[in-house]
């Protein structure tokens, strides 16, 4: 009984953002990144759709055009659920402006744009070459720290567990990441600045958080800032966490 009322909690935390995320563009999330170079763009298949494709500007100083496009990928074919492009020589770096263009096409003719763009943060990257050596050679750190392992096993099965409890909520259409910052940064910054603005700010009030590796993205919200962390777990530890510094600094996406 204990365990059920404190997953219940972990939702009703979690489920103030839910329906107010859908007034954010959050398709940044179906793009995976890799170093040294490879990108994929992934999106679940509806029964309708029979077409997806995306096209990409890295660090535009103009308008989007067509003309001017580094990337252009366009798929029928789903597999396992979603239809999958990929790009094995895209080289995107860290600090990146990456703005995007998505396309979906359906049974009855019809196609439907979206666009947006969003700062390529350090800690979006999969590094494959890190990967590839940490899969071909025994890890001493695991080997010395099974302990450690074991959490990271915890905090994985935890994260599965609080999706689960919020994507079986009634009502539930989006499960968010977001969280909103009462900062009043400058109009009109670049991705890149107001990521480096929130990045300071969060630093300056929370600096027991590795901002560095929490902090995916950020967006313009009202009077503020509104912005994603990495996983629901880092969500909840920022709400927790903010009450003692400021009860209204940091405050749920959609709160205001």
């Amino acid at each position: 009984m204990k365990t059920t009322s404190c997953l219940l909690i972990v939702a009703i935390l979690l489920l103030g953002s839910t329906v107010e995320s859908k007034k954010r563009n959050n398709f940044h999330k179906y793009f995976d990144i890799y170093k040294p170079k490879r990108l994929t763009v992934w999106y679940p298949k509806t029964p309708e759709m029979v077409g997806f494709g995306v096209q990409i500007c890295l660090n535009p100083n103009r308008e989007f055009n067509n003309l001017y496009c580094n990337t252009r990928l366009n798929t029928t074919i789903a597999s396992y659920g979603k239809f999958i492009v990929d790009d094995d020589n895209a080289v995107i770096r860290a600090g990146d402006h990456l703005k995007y263009r998505i396309i979906f096409q359906y049974l009855n003719g019809r196609t439907i744009i979206k666009e947006d763009d969003f700062y390529v943060a350090e800690n979006r990257i999969v590094d494959l070459q890190e990967s590839c050596s940490s899969t071909t050679s025994t890890s001493t750190t695991e080997l010395a720290l099974p302990r450690a392992a074991a959490l990271e096993e915890d905090i994985s099965i935890l994260e599965k567990i609080v999706h689960d409890v919020i994507e079986h909520c009634n009502n539930v259409m989006e499960i968010s990441k977001n969280l909103y910052l009462d900062s009043r940064p400058a109009p009109n910054l670049d991705p890149k600045k107001l990521y480096e603005f929130t990045l300071n700010e969060l630093k300056t009030m929370l600096p027991e958080i590795s901002w560095n590796t929490v902090l995916i993205d950020t967006f313009y919200f009202n009077d503020g800032v509104g912005f994603e962390v990495k996983t629901y777990l880092d969500k909840l530890k920022v709400l927790k966490l903010s009450t003692s510094f400021n009860q209204s600094a940091i405050s749920e996406w959609g709160g205001k």
